[in-house]
This record gives C-alpha cells, sequence and structure tokens, in this order.
C-alpha cells in the first residue's frame, strides 16, 4: 500500500508540477496556441517541447529548455536548461545550445556553439552561419546575417552582417584586433585623467 501511495504521489507532483510551468510560463500565450496541452516531455533531458517541432530522436533538451511549435531541430543538437527555441527556428546538426539561451525569427547552422544568455533574433529573422561559437551573453540585432566560422567574443552585440569569417568582439562588433586596440586606449586614457 505504502509503495502504491508514494509512486502516485510523485505521478501527482510532476503532473501539478508541468501544469504550474505551463500556467507560470503561459506556454499558450507566448507560442500563440490555443491549447497547453500540445507541449510534451521529451525522452532525452526531460524539457518540453511542442508536438509540431520537428526534432531528430538524437537531440538532447535539458530540463526547463521549451522548444516551441514548428521548430527544426538537427541530429546531435543539445538545447540547455532554461534554453527557449521559438517558433519556426532552424536549428542546425550538432549545435550546443547554452542555459538560457532566448532564439527566435532565426537559422542556426551547423556545428555551432551557442553559449549561455545569447539573444537571437527577437524583432526579425537573422541567419548565423556554420561552425560559429558565440561567447556568453552575446545579443543579434534583427535582420542580421552572419558568415560561417566566425567567433564572437563575450558580451559583443552585432549590429550589422558579418561577411568576413574571423574573430569579433565589442558593441557594435568589429574585428578582435580593433576592438582591443580600443580598448588599450581607453584603458589609456582613463590612466591619464587619474590625479
Amino acid at each position: 500500500m505504502a509503495v502504491n501511495l508514494k509512486r502516485y504521489s510523485v505521478f501527482y507532483s510532476k503532473k501539478k508540477y508541468t501544469q504550474d510551468f505551463l500556467r507560470l510560463y503561459n506556454i499558450s500565450a507566448i507560442s500563440g496556441v490555443e491549447n497547453p496541452q500540445d507541449f510534451q516531455k521529451w525522452h532525452n533531458g526531460g524539457g518540453t517541447f511542442h508536438q509540431s517541432a520537428c526534432i531528430d530522436p538524437t537531440v538532447l533538451i535539458e530540463v526547463g529548455a521549451i522548444v516551441h511549435s514548428k521548430a527544426l531541430l538537427g541530429a546531435n543538437v543539445c538545447i540547455g536548461s532554461g534554453a527557449v527555441v521559438g517558433p519556426s527556428v532552424t536549428i542546425g546538426q550538432s549545435t550546443k545550445i547554452g542555459y538560457n539561451v532566448a532564439l527566435s525569427n532565426c537559422i542556426v547552422g551547423d556545428s555551432c556553439a551557442i553559449h549561455n544568455g545569447v539573444c537571437i533574433g527577437q524583432d526579425g529573422e537573422n541567419r548565423i552561419g556554420d561552425y560559429e561559437t558565440l561567447g556568453g551573453r552575446v545579443a543579434v540585432r534583427d535582420h542580421v546575417s552572419i558568415a560561417s566560422k566566425v567567433r564572437l567574443a563575450a558580451n559583443c552585440c552585432v549590429t550589422k552582417d558579418i561577411t568576413e569569417p574571423g574573430d569579433y568582439g565589442g558593441f557594435p562588433a568589429v574585428p578582435i584586433r580593433e576592438w582591443r586596440r580600443q580598448v588599450a586606449n581607453q584603458f589609456r586614457i582613463s590612466k591619464k585623467g587619474t590625479p
């Protein structure tokens, strides 16, 4: 009797947690769907996904991550906890998405690494090439395309298209050597101004 009661209480608490989670984040209003029951738990990692999303069976969606309707996730993609993959987002194979990443209105290429806190595509469609690395808290402005084989330093903001492969940093994002010169000049100027 005690074993059955314990199993039932675990089932009830998971069901209650899911309902509270859907209500807390108001998933039906965010995704534009009528029925929050269209979201299900993913078998690999325990994250939540919409039943209209097209997801490869090898994808890992960690607990707390949400994949919205009509998203397309390629093979071996890993979605970190707290990440939100918005409606109609396409993610190429072998891409790693960090914790608390927000993706919407974008196409992400193959073999990319998107670190924690990155925001892409909130206001318009973006295209991210293959073999990208986006450092923590990178922001990408609307309607921007980034070429393949680009690395973006943490906390930079991409405000215009990046057409050449290489390393970029700063606000707005510029080639990394130029950004380092800017930082060194700012440091020298601030040293001169102090008594």
